[in-house]
């Protein structure tokens, strides 16, 4: 792994998943559809395909150390497609459900 791998890995799974925590947050104080839920999703995309070039073009790797494949972004995909949308529904729809 040379730094560009480095710095890909930072980008999606700290920098990636902390912009979607703050976005998330953005969209709760808002309570309605904003510029905010689009740079949300566009966090999620942008997530996925960082983590894509990672695992094709600079050898990415699983949690576990291994060397991912596409099988293990497609897993990523799902489960951060579904995550992501439940949190975001949530949000919308439920929030208030959980103490505001």
């Amino acid at each position: 792994m040379g730094c560009a791998g480095l710095v890909l890995r930072l980008t999606w799974f700290a920098g990636g998943h902390l912009a979607l925590i703050v976005f998330a947050l953005l969209i709760a104080q808002r309570g309605r559809f904003s510029a905010f839920d689009v740079a949300y999703w566009l966090t999620i995309a942008c997530i996925l395909l960082v983590r894509w070039v990672d695992i094709t073009r600079f050898g990415g790797l699983t949690r576990d150390g291994e060397v991912a494949s596409l099988r293990d972004w497609r897993r990523h995909v799902v489960l951060l497609l579904f995550v992501g949308g439940v949190i975001w529904g949530l949000i919308h729809t439920g929030w208030r459900w959980f103490g505001s």
